[in-house]
C-alpha cells in the first residue's frame, strides 16, 4: 500500500481496506480511499482534529503532537452493526436487546439530533435496499 502512495506521490488523508486471506495468512489490499470517511466526526469528538491536521499539513504548518484524547468513546452505525451482530454467519447471533444496549452512549452515525435529515434519508435508503 505504501508503495502505491509513494508512486503517485500522494500526501493527505486516506483510508485503506484490507481482507485477510486465510489461505496464505496475509492481508490483501482491497482499496485505497483518498476522501474523508465517516469516523472523522468521531475522531473530532475524541479531541483529534483530523481535518485541522490535514489543513496544517497542506499549508506547511507544524502538525504538533496530540497529547490528550478521550478514551472509552465509541460509535455505531446501527444498520451495519445490526448486520454484523445479528445476522452475520460467522458469529453467534446476539439478541436485539444486546445490540440496542451497545448503542447507548455511542455516537450514532449518521444520526444527529442537530441535523436529523442524513439519518432519516439513510434509514429510508437502507429500508428500500
Amino acid at each position: 500500500m505504501l508503495e502505491v502512495l509513494r508512486f503517485v506521490e500522494y500526501r493527505g488523508i486516506f483510508n485503506a481496506e484490507f481482507k485477510y486471506d486465510k489461505r496464505d495468512r496475509e492481508f490483501k489490499l482491497l482499496e485505497i480511499n483518498v476522501r474523508p470517511w465517516w469516523q472523522i466526526e468521531f475522531a473530532q469528538n475524541c479531541n483529534v482534529d483530523i481535518c485541522g491536521l490535514a489543513y496544517n499539513d497542506a499549508v506547511g504548518q507544524t502538525l504538533g503532537t496530540i497529547r490528550t484524547y478521550k478514551i472509552g468513546e465509541h460509535y455505531a452505525i446501527p444498520s451495519l452493526d445490526f448486520l454484523g451482530r445479528v445476522v452475520s454467519p460467522n458469529r453467534e447471533p446476539k439478541s436485539w436487546l444486546s445490540v440496542v444496549k451497545s448503542w447507548i452512549g455511542s455516537t450514532n452515525l449518521p444520526f444527529a439530533l442537530d441535523d436529523p435529515l442524513p439519518g432519516i434519508l439513510y434509514c429510508l435508503w437502507y429500508a428500500w435496499h
